[in-house]
């Protein structure tokens, strides 16, 4: 039993590096067929419908916050302040922070309400405050259970908890 399977071993190991030189020197003959690939007349295909979009580069530089300066391309002469073209610039109208507010709640380290921190989350990030912070403008007045009260120049609003 064991020369025969002493036998079977090297037949094995005979016939893998029999594939190893054959293989290395490309003794082999196989072929590969390539089948023809049938031509196909060109077809046109219909425009379905035209790019829309416009790349804005009008932005403010984000690294500045200046406003961008777009070349004359048309070599445009400067117009009299006196004409009738003039136009005034349209006004800003600042979005009151007030609306993008939510009191989530306070964390407090006592029952003083000195020591209370209201969490409010502005612009999707959660902010910390206590009695007199300002966050964008609006100051935090008052501390309660269940909502605070804030000041946006004249405007005083209650925000309850969400």
């Amino acid at each position: 039993m064991l020369y025969g399977l002493g036998f079977l071993v090297l037949g094995i190991w005979g016939l893998i590096v029999y594939r190893l030189f054959s293989a290395v020197q490309g003794t082999d003959d196989v072929a590969v067929k390539v089948a023809p690939v049938p031509f196909t007349a060109r077809q046109d295909l219909p425009a379905a419908m035209p790019d829309t979009f416009r790349l804005l580069t009008d932005y403010p530089d984000p690294f500045t916050g200046e406003a961008a300066i777009k070349p004359d391309t048309l070599k445009r002469r400067p117009v009299a302040a006196g004409s009738a073209i003039s136009a005034a610039p349209p006004a800003v109208v600042m979005p009151n922070p007030l609306e993008q507010m939510k009191y989530l709640g306070f964390v407090s380290g006592g029952k003083d309400v000195r020591q209370r921190v209201a969490i409010i989350s502005y612009n999707g990030q959660e902010k910390m405050m206590r009695i007199g912070d300002t966050l964008a403008g609006v100051r935090l007045l008052d501390i309660g259970l269940n909502a605070v009260r804030l000041k946006y120049r004249k405007e005083t609003r209650t925000l309850k908890t969400e």
